[in-house]
C-alpha cells in the first residue's frame, strides 16, 4: 500500500474515485434521482444564451447561466432564471442553489431573492465566490405594522416569551434583566422600544438602537440600526414573523437612508442563526471570549 500523488488529471483515476463514492452514496442516501434541466435561447440553431442544471429531490441546482454580451440588460437572464424556477417547482422542488463569482452575477441573484449562505474569500487569489439559496415555495408572511415608544408593552412581550423559553429548557433572559432600569440606556432610549402588530394584535417586540458601541464600535451616524431582544408572541410563531419584521424595519430604514440592519447572537445558538440567515443576514464577524464562548455579528444590507 502506498500514497500516489499526481497532477495529470487522469480521467481513469477520477472516474475510479467517483464510482466508489457513487456506490457508497446510493447505498446510504434517500432515494432520489438527478434530472437534467436545460433552457436555451437560440437563433437559427446558434445558442445565444442558456441555463443548465439539474433537479435533485427538493432542490434545483443551477450549474451555468450565460447570456451573450450584446443581449445583456434586456431581461433575458431573468427570463431564463424564472423559467428554470418554474420548471423546478413543476418537478416538486422547494429550493434553488447556485454559486457565482464576484465578477459574475452576485447582484443579479440577490435581486431575484437569492440569499447568501456562505462565501469563499481570496478565491482563487483576490476574488470571491458566493453560494446562494432561495426558497421556491412561497410562504404567506403576515404584514407587520411597527409602533415605537412602547416600553411597557415591549417588555411585557419579552417577559412572556422568556417565560415560555425557560419552560422549554432554553437559555433565555432572566426577568431581572427585563426591566426598564436594565434595558433603558444611553443607546436604547424609550423611543427605541418597538412592538409589531398584525391585524391590530401585538405579535412581537424588539429594541432598535441607533448605535451599539460595545460590539460594533463607533460607527458613522445613520449608517445602521442595531436590533436587540426580538421576541415573537407564541400565537404568531412559525409563520415567518422574523422575515416580516425585518421587511418592515428594512422599509423604514430605506425611507431614512440607513444602509444596514445589524444584530448579535451567541455563535452556538444554531436555531437563531438559521432564522437570521434565512432572513437574509450574513455573519460579518465573530468575537471570541476567554471563557470559550463566541458572539456572532450579523449584518443585512438594506
Amino acid at each position: 500500500m502506498r500514497i500516489r500523488i499526481t497532477d495529470d488529471g487522469n480521467e481513469q483515476d477520477i472516474n475510479d474515485i467517483f464510482e466508489m463514492l457513487k456506490a457508497y452514496n446510493l447505498s446510504n442516501r434517500e432515494e432520489s434521482k438527478n434530472v437534467p434541466l436545460g433552457i436555451f435561447y437560440e437563433d437559427d440553431g446558434k445558442k445565444l444564451a442558456g441555463l443548465t442544471g439539474e433537479t435533485f429531490g427538493n432542490w434545483l441546482c443551477i450549474h451555468y447561466l450565460f447570456v451573450e454580451e450584446q443581449l445583456r440588460k434586456e431581461g433575458l437572464g431573468s427570463e431564463l432564471l424564472l423559467a428554470a424556477e418554474k420548471e423546478a417547482k413543476h418537478r416538486g422542488c422547494k429550493y434553488a442553489f447556485v454559486d457565482t463569482f464576484s465578477f459574475q452575477a452576485p447582484e443579479f441573484y440577490k435581486k431575484h431573492g437569492y440569499n447568501e449562505v456562505f462565501s469563499l474569500n481570496e478565491y482563487p487569489y483576490t476574488g470571491k465566490r458566493y453560494y446562494y439559496t432561495k426558497e421556491l415555495v412561497e410562504t404567506i408572511t403576515p404584514k407587520v405594522e411597527l409602533f415605537n415608544n412602547e416600553v411597557e408593552e415591549a417588555i411585557s412581550v419579552m417577559r412572556n416569551v422568556a417565560k415560555w423559553g425557560r419552560s422549554k429548557g432554553f437559555r433565555v433572559w432572566l426577568d431581572d434583566w427585563l426591566t426598564p432600569e436594565e434595558l433603558i440606556t444611553s443607546e436604547a432610549q424609550p423611543e427605541n422600544f418597538h412592538i409589531g402588530k398584525v391585524d391590530g394584535k401585538t405579535a412581537c417586540a424588539f429594541i432598535l438602537q441607533p448605535s451599539d458601541v460595545e460590539y460594533w464600535g463607533t460607527r458613522p451616524a445613520n449608517e445602521a440600526v442595531y436590533l436587540h431582544k426580538l421576541c415573537v408572541c407564541r400565537e404568531f410563531a412559525h409563520i415567518n414573523m422574523t422575515k416580516s419584521v425585518i421587511a418592515a424595519i428594512r422599509n423604514d430604514c430605506r425611507c431614512k437612508g440607513i444602509k444596514y440592519i445589524r444584530l448579535d447572537t451567541g455563535l452556538d445558538e444554531k436555531a437563531v442563526r438559521k432564522i437570521y440567515l434565512n432572513a437574509g443576514f450574513k455573519i460579518v464577524d465573530i468575537i471570541d471570549y476567554d471563557n470559550g464562548n463566541s458572539l456572532a455579528l450579523y449584518e443585512l444590507e438594506v
